[in-house]
């Protein structure tokens, strides 16, 4: 090839680049008239069913041209993405983490709240992890750790969930364990969720470019439809993120639903994420996917709520799949080198205590909130663990976001259903205070629905 035939396919390129942006700005267009549509007649931004339809002419035309399906469908996401965020309303979401900031924003403002939005137990760590913490600085054990964490610590969770030490990463928070299995993914990749869902796997997702699948879980009782899951992945689904007992159901998936979803997995080379945060809070018979060594997964749980830890930012991560650990680890290493060494002395020592006292402290106080509740116009699924309750209101015009931020006012604050997916006539009600101060915020609430 000489350097005019160089020149000449380079120009060449440039034409057909400014082709393709010419037509993506035509696809946006349309994309927003659409969007206007859909909203004049109260439609969902997402239609699953024409998506679909898009995607298999889209990989049907890619097939029969030669181009890369899987390249396709990276880009048909992008695509997708892109004409989701143009059709949505111009609101930003709304977390439950937002509320509790606003919440506090009124407190220091001299207003009392009763905080019902947040899932923060006010109950004290085991006495044994305050001891830990002074012992660790003691000791002088405030130094750099390896940045999956302290063997000790990691051997103590392995050999409670049946794996090795080195399947094991300390993380500051679930969170972050959630953030960095969703970093593994590459740009056009996809997840499904399943809604009802906490609001931080949809966030991480979209910080990374990867696009998210949801699918509704049953209203009346948070089942998974099986069958709705399988049409939901394709030639880029790469994880399925699992979280139970369920943010803000309280639901625990039956063992059925659990080995079809791993099926599902297995058979098309999926890995599963299980935020398991609230397993420590399972009234009902509950399985880890860590009992499960057939499929990839990758556990995600914490210090957190299980001994009432939030403020020390201990979580971990598991996994079967040592190229997952190793990515994760360097991820982390990068992004903050390590745990803090004391709070993973604390965490160790938080191990010998019993967490039960605080799984059943939790559920009697969701037994009284399941009771007021019951007698207001709202109804619910009894949880099967966790510490909330996701209630709907039976007025057809309710609306959760100003429904919330007027109770906020009255002193009582709450997270709106449309944090965890389009669930608008919903609220969620956490069971973090004694029960004093949840019947004072009932009362307020009981009072603002009638």
């Amino acid at each position: 090839m000489s350097i005019d035939e160089l020149e000449n396919n380079r120009r060449e390129i440039k034409k057909i680049t400014i082709e393709i942006i010419d037509n993506v700005k035509k696809r946006m267009d349309l994309a927003k008239k659409i969007g206007d549509i859909k909203q004049r007649y109260g439609l969902s931004i997402i239609d699953n069913e024409k998506e679909r339809e898009l995607r298999s002419s889209i990989m049907d035309y890619s097939n029969k041209i030669g181009l890369d399906p899987n390249f396709a469908s990276r880009l048909l996401n992008l695509l997708i993405d892109e004409s989701r965020r143009l059709q949505s309303k111009d609101e930003e979401s709304i977390t439950p983490t937002q509320i509790f900031v606003k919440s506090k924003e009124l407190e220091r403002s001299g207003k009392k709240i009763i905080h019902l939005e947040i899932g923060e137990p006010d109950l004290d760590p085991p006495i044994i992890v305050g001891k830990a913490l002074n012992e660790a600085i003691e000791k002088k054990r405030y130094r750099y750790t390896e940045a999956a964490g302290i063997i000790e610590l990691r051997d103590a969770i392995a050999k409670r969930l049946g794996v090795e030490y080195k399947d094991v990463i300390i993380t500051p928070g679930g969170r972050f364990g959630v953030y960095l299995a969703i970093s593994l993914l590459s740009y056009g990749d996809e997840i499904i969720v399943i809604d009802p869902s906490w609001p931080a796997y949809k966030d991480c997702a979209r910080l990374r470019g990867v696009s998210v699948r949801t699918i509704k879980s049953k209203e009346d009782d948070w089942s998974i439809n099986l069958d709705n899951l399988k049409d939901a992945i394709n030639s880029n689904t790469k994880m399925i993120v699992l979280n139970y007992p369920n943010n803000p159901t309280g639901k625990i998936l039956d063992e059925e639903s659990m080995n079809g979803i791993v099926e599902l997995a297995r058979r098309y080379r999926i890995t599963i994420l299980s935020d398991e945060v609230y397993s420590y809070y399972a009234f009902k018979e509950y399985k880890s996917i860590a009992s499960y060594d057939d499929v990839d997964y990758i556990l995600i749980s914490s210090f957190s709520k299980a001994y009432s830890m939030t403020g020390f930012r201990v979580g971990f991560v598991v996994s079967n799949n040592t190229s997952y650990l190793k990515r994760m680890i360097k991820h982390q290493s990068i992004a903050l080198t390590s745990v803090a060494e004391p709070m993973q002395y604390a965490a160790l020592k938080a191990l010998e205590g019993d967490h039960k006292v605080y799984s059943s402290i939790m559920k009697k106080r969701l037994d009284y909130l399941a009771e007021r509740l019951g007698a207001m116009q709202l109804s619910f699924y009894k949880p099967d663990g966790g510490m909330y309750i996701f209630a709907k209101s039976r007025k057809e015009d309710f609306n959760s976001l100003k429904f919330a931020s007027s109770l906020l006012e009255k002193g009582v604050a709450v997270t709106p259903g449309v944090a965890f997916g389009e669930y608008n006539n919903y609220i969620r009600i956490s069971a973090c205070n004694d029960e004093a101060m949840l019947k004072e915020g009932l009362d307020i609430l009981e009072e603002s629905l009638r």
